[in-house]
Formats: C-alpha cells, structure tokens, sequence
C-alpha cells in the first residue's frame, strides 16, 4: 500500500470515527430531552399521588406552562400508548411505568457514554499517526 493510499485510508476512518461522535452526541441531546419529559411527568404523578377528588392542581404542559385543573379522580390518569393512542391507567401503573421509562433511558444513557469515550479515544489515537503522515507526505513533496 502507498503511504498516499494509507493516508486517505486512515483520513477516512477519522472522518468516519468524527461522524459517529456526531451522531452520538445528537443522541445523547435526545435523550437528555426525552428524560427531562420523564422527570415532569414523574413529578406529576408524584403531585397527583394521594391528592383529593376535588383539589386544585397546576398541570405541567410544557416548559414552564401550567393548566389549572381540578382532580376529579386521583387514582386514574390517561397514558398516551402509541400511535396517538391513549388508555385509562391506575396512578401507580403510570408510575412504575414511568420509573421503568427513566431506568431504561439511563441504561441508553450509559451505553451512548461508553460509546462516546470508545470512540474519541480511537480517534485520539488517529491523531497523531495521521499528523506523522501528513509531515511525511509534506517532506516529500
């Protein structure tokens, strides 16, 4: 192999190792959004546990935006099950649900991470094999 073909050979591998810390971070980004859903929604149902038929509560709806509503029956919440899709559910069913949701997104979480690190470390080690390249490419010429 020519040292002009090894060094596009490992300028693509880096490049390709770059695209992949990309992606993971986009996921990662994603992620942490959809478990800041998750942590509102806990937070929810943590209010909504063992309030009174007829209290008045702030509904989260977004960032800080709030629905006044009052409780007709805190033993019952609707969850969304896909495909725009909803069923009646026991709070405590929507609870364990959600902390399975939190559990499963930081196991996600965990394996992005050592994802992440694996490959910069693999692209740290491109670096200076590709720099030495370039200066012998650069000498030569």
């Amino acid at each position: 192999m020519t040292a002009n073909t090894k060094l596009q050979k490992t300028i693509e591998k880096y490049n390709v190792k770059k695209a992949q810390i990309e992606s993971l971070a986009r996921e990662m980004e994603t992620l942490a959004n959809s478990r800041a859903s998750l942590d509102v929604s806990k937070e929810a149902l943590e209010t909504l546990d063992g309030a009174k038929k007829g209290k008045e509560m702030l509904v989260p709806l977004g960032v800080n935006i709030f629905l006044k509503a009052v409780i007709e029956d805190p033993s019952k919440v609707v969850k969304g099950i896909g495909a725009g899709l909803f069923k009646d559910a026991d709070i405590k069913e929507a609870m364990k649900d959600t902390e399975e949701a939190i559990e499963n997104f930081e196991n996600i979480k965990t394996k992005i991470e050592a994802d992440f690190k694996k490959t910069a470390a693999e692209m740290e080690t491109l670096e200076p094999e590709l720099e030495k390249m370039m200066a012998d490419k650069r000498a030569k010429d």
